[in-house]
């Protein structure tokens, strides 16, 4: 497995495609570290989907208990708009770390709603082989 591993990555495009994070990722981190929870609960398509991978799924709605969730949580202090494996996704940091604990994937419709939500908090094994590249704004 290590030695599979290894050659992907040897394999792999060593220069992966930064840009500009798009409008709408910028703007759900700005308030992201802000900690304006309202604001990004108001960002929520009527149908988003919302995937904390491992402990829960929702729809709609219902969705908008993840904030509460983050607005209680301790264990980061900053997110960062970022690209992994040639996707725009958001670095979730923690106090006094140069590399993001885990990372959060969204989609955004045309009008900037969040359409998906898919948060890899509780499962931070993802993350530790990911190659995570800050945005040029970030």
């Amino acid at each position: 497995l290590v030695r599979g591993r290894a050659s992907l990555r040897k394999a792999a495009d060593p220069t992966p495609p930064v840009g500009s994070p798009s409008a709408a990722l910028a703007r759900y981190a700005e308030l992201f570290n802000a900690r304006d929870w309202d604001a990004m609960r108001a960002m929520l398509a009527e149908d988003v989907r919302l995937d904390v991978v491992l402990r829960a799924q929702r729809e709609g709605r219902a969705a908008g208990v993840y904030y509460t969730k983050y607005s209680e949580a301790t264990d980061w202090a900053r997110v960062a708009p970022g690209f992994v494996d040639g996707r725009e996704v958001l670095g979730v940091f923690r106090e006094g770390q140069d590399e993001p604990a885990y990372f959060i994937e969204l989609a955004f419709d045309e009008a900037g709603r969040i359409r998906f939500i898919r948060d890899f908090r509780h499962v931070p094994y993802i993350g530790r082989d990911a190659r995570f590249v800050r945005s040029e704004r970030a």
